[in-house]
């Protein structure tokens, strides 16, 4: 009798970790087959442009590129050194200084012989 005892628990134990390997790859999968809100799609997008533009500029005159970026989107960009220390931040004219939805995009470029690193948080304008 103690055989089948044995056989029925490593049955039991199969069946729970099959349950939960199941039910553990749904919440996977579903998380990861959520399409992207095509607004931020839109604004990461922006993002992606407007550094390629600047780093084109070598991110001199950040202030003229910003001008001429759609009126809707808000921005500020904060320019780092090798050690990750901040050296100078701008910001678009006639907006906020920071947004909770803020989508950020991060660009490494050579400024004469010093690394720098670039970071650009991009959102639309409330209102």
């Amino acid at each position: 009798m103690k055989k089948n005892e044995k056989g029925f628990i490593s049955t039991l134990d199969a069946v729970f970790a099959l349950l939960a390997l199941l039910i553990f790859s749904t919440i996977i999968f579903s998380y990861l087959q959520k399409t992207p809100d095509i607004n931020d799609v839109f604004v990461y997008r922006q993002a992606y442009d407007i550094m390629t533009v600047l780093e084109y500029t070598n991110f001199s005159n950040p202030s003229s590129v910003f001008i001429n970026t759609p009126s809707s989107l808000c921005m500020r960009l904060e320019v780092y050194d090798s050690s990750m220390t901040l050296l100078s931040t701008y910001y678009k004219v006639n907006c906020d200084v920071s947004n909770i939805n803020e989508k950020i995009t991060w660009r490494t470029f050579i400024d004469g012989q010093n690394f720098r690193m670039a970071k650009l948080a991009v959102w639309r304008k409330e209102g």
